[in-house]
């Protein structure tokens, strides 16, 4: 799962995505 995500790349990704899922749902950060 995600609290299984440690590493700098992983924890990007993890923070991309949900900067995505935001915008996606017009809430911006």
């Amino acid at each position: 799962g995600p609290q299984e995500c440690d590493d700098e790349p992983c924890m990007e990704f993890l923070f991309l995505h949900l900067a995505t899922l935001s915008a996606g749902a017009g809430t911006p950060l």
